[in-house]
């Protein structure tokens, strides 16, 4: 179990992807990360004019169904 402080230095810490490197750890083509995003199968966010995937969408995205 996690202490606050940790839990507080881990949320700052959290990692923001660029598309094309969502792209690279999925295999898959920046063209299909951007369609996700935009049938809101992954959730993202506008930084200045990029957008940028949160750490906590890549695990989720890796995380096995439950059935």
């Amino acid at each position: 179990m996690q202490t606050v402080y940790e839990q507080e230095l881990e949320s700052k810490l959290r990692k923001y992807y660029r598309v094309r490197e969502a792209a690279e750890l999925f295999s898959v083509s920046e063209k299909t990360i951007r369609r996700w995003i935009s049938v809101r199968y992954i959730r993202a966010v506008r930084i200045g004019g990029s957008v940028r995937i949160p750490s906590t969408e890549m695990e989720r995205l890796v995380q096995p169904c439950s059935e």
